[in-house]
This record gives C-alpha cells, sequence and structure tokens, in this order.
C-alpha cells in the first residue's frame, strides 16, 4: 500500500516539478529583453540555461525530502 502510495506521490511531484520549471522560463522569457534563444527544451539566458538550473535544482530538492529519509528508516520487526 505504502508503494502504491509513493509511487503516485513521485509521478504527482515529478509532473510538478516539469510544469513550475516551464512556468519559470515562460515567464523568464517574456519579462526579460536579454534572452538569446527560445525552444521548447531551453532558453539561453546570459550563456546558462535557466531551464536545465530550474530542474537541477527542483529535483535536488526533491530528492533530498524523499529519497534519503527513506534510505534512513529503521527496519520493522
Amino acid at each position: 500500500m505504502s508503494s502504491v502510495v509513493s509511487s503516485e506521490f513521485f509521478s504527482f511531484s515529478l509532473s510538478l516539478i516539469f510544469f513550475l520549471a516551464q512556468l519559470f522560463t515562460e515567464l523568464v522569457c517574456v519579462h526579460s529583453p536579454n534572452v538569446q534563444e527560445k525552444d521548447s527544451r531551453r532558453i539561453i539566458y546570459g550563456g546558462r540555461s535557466v531551464y536545465a538550473f530550474v530542474l537541477w535544482v527542483s529535483f535536488s530538492f526533491f530528492f533530498f525530502l524523499t529519497v534519503l529519509p527513506s534510505r534512513h528508516r529503521r527496519p520493522v520487526i
């Protein structure tokens, strides 16, 4: 039962991360005059890929909140 809940939570969190990253990149593209290139996968802003950076930060945050605590659980006897 808990594995079903955790897999549903994982898929929901992953889709939420992708949605927020896409929303953030759209806002950066609309409100920034310095955007050099835009396509469906990335936005180059000041020489850095904002989309990849947001995904990396979001995934790291998700990883440290969910995966690492589950590895340090005490076994149930």
